[in-house]
């Protein structure tokens, strides 16, 4: 207890000093807040090394309700990006999960804290002192200073940090494992928006420590050129936004950076297919809408990608179906939707049966039903071709979660999706109009992008369940 006392003064100390500093306009707002953030976190980082594991728990996870509450009342204010600060309360909830799970391995609450509270707590003060060349994938603005210092600090917290704590080593062997885990992070830090970096960069240290990353050699750097150079070369066929495109590269590195990187096979097949069909010719001479943006690489292979990375750190075989269920639901849909709404004739509503607009979700055409099947059945050919010991039972759960998922997707695009139309005498619509007289249906918040992610989830679980029942 007084070990935890210390710490409380030290963190106490601390926000008295940074709101002093900012009051005298000697620092920022945004630096005041950052000292604070590199302070607390690291004492969070190191506190289950001194502080009992049930108290840790318990003042953390009465934590987590005061600052959600706080944080919702205006009491924490990012005053740079004009919003609330729900970063410290992902921060806490992401704190308490990780001593939930890991209860035994210190290590897995330390080097995620330590790295979230350095190397992002550096990167925003020196972006914001130096920062000079900036980009943007999105809502926010970062710089190339402040992701540069992201990089160095994270590879300080993995590699010469350790050499001076006795409690505590380098969780990675090679040089190589050191390099593409922390040049992951930092395009994950660079990715993440509104605060989101506090769950992803966290959760996305403890898994790489949890993998066996003693596969990671200098292929493992070849295979990181080579998916930089496919990721490139879509970027410039514009079949992915630049935020597509680093979204893309996260989620290849997660699959082919792995003890079986062949499972990346499925999902190029589905990247390039998909990418492919959507650049059909129209029907209708609509012109295609632009490369896919990082939501929609997330929401159509999230879902799997998470699968297959439980699969790789567990070795249990029914997480890889589950994630190619996922991943079977995505093709299914992508290539029905892309060709249906180009060369469906006629287009039904899935649950009234009443013709509805070619593209329009919770609409199902026979064209687009059959190009689904073959697609899905495709996919499922090549995966089962991947596996060990592969039969036509597997084929089948793949097939019938690709397909019902497929299904479920136009169900729920029907049901909760938002449409838009100009007036009562216009089509209904997935996009929003200009019109002062817009009306809208279902749920503002269920966007084509949530239904595909729901539509993965649900695809995932059912190959899951088919798996353990067949």
């Amino acid at each position: 207890m007084e070990v935890a006392g210390l710490f409380l003064c030290i963190i106490l100390f601390f926000v008295f000093l940074s709101r002093v500093l900012y009051s005298r306009g000697i620092v920022s707002e945004t630096i005041a807040r950052k000292i604070l953030h590199i302070v607390a976190i690291s004492i969070s980082a190191v506190s289950p090394y001194f502080i009992p594991h049930h108290i840790l728990v318990i003042v953390v996870g009465v934590a987590v309700p005061v600052l959600f509450f706080l944080v919702k009342y205006g009491f924490f204010i990012d005053a740079d990006q004009g919003r609330k600060s729900w970063g410290i309360v992902y921060f806490a909830a992401v704190l308490l999960t990780l001593l939930l799970l890991f209860p035994k391995n210190n290590e897995l609450v330390f080097f995620p804290m330590l790295v979230l509270a350095l190397a992002d707590g550096f990167a925003t003060i020196v972006g914001n002192l130096f920062g000079k060349r900036t980009f943007s994938f999105g809502e926010e603005t970062k710089s190339w200073e402040g992701s540069t210092a992201f990089l160095f600090f994270t590879i300080l917290s993995f590699e010469i940090i350790p050499k001076f704590l006795p409690f505590i080593r380098s969780p990675f062997d090679s040089f190589s494992a050191l390099i593409i885990v922390s040049v992951f992070l930092t395009l994950l830090e660079a990715l993440s928006i509104k605060g989101r970096d506090n769950i992803w960069v966290p959760l996305a240290v403890a898994y790489w420590i949890l993998l066996d990353t003693t596969f990671i050699n200098l292929f493992s750097l070849a295979l990181i050129v080579v998916i930089t150079a496919i990721v490139f070369f879509t970027y410039k066929k514009r079949w992915l936004t630049s935020a597509g495109a680093v979204a893309t590269f996260l989620l290849g590195c997660l699959l082919l950076i792995s003890p079986e990187p062949k499972w990346i096979i499925p999902a190029l097949f589905f990247f390039v297919a998909g990418s492919l069909i959507s650049f059909l010719p129209k029907s209708n001479k609509e012109e295609s809408l632009g490369g896919r943006t990082a939501n929609q690489v997330f929401y159509n292979g999230g879902i799997a990608t998470v699968f297959i990375s439980v699969y790789f750190l567990t070795n249990q075989f029914m997480f890889l179906i589950g994630g190619l269920s996922a991943l079977s639901a995505a093709m299914s849909d992508t290539s029905s939707s892309e060709i249906g709404s180009r060369y469906g004739r006629k287009t039904y509503n899935i649950l009234t049966g009443k013709k509805v607009i070619s593209g329009l979700s919770g609409g199902v055409s026979l064209v687009g039903m059959g190009a689904g099947f073959v697609f899905t059945a495709l996919f499922s050919l090549i995966s089962i071709g991947l596996m060990d010991s592969s039969s036509w039972k597997l084929f089948l759960i793949l097939l019938i979660s690709g397909m019902a998922g497929n299904i479920m997707d136009s169900l729920l695009g029907a049901l909760l999706q938002v449409k838009y139309r100009s007036d009562s005498t216009a089509q209904w619509s997935d996009f929003p109009t200009e019109s002062p007289n817009q009306e809208m249906m279902g749920f503002r918040f269920i966007t084509n992008d949530i239904v595909n992610l729901l539509t993965t989830i649900f695809a995932a679980f059912l190959g899951l369940l088919l798996y353990n029942l067949l």
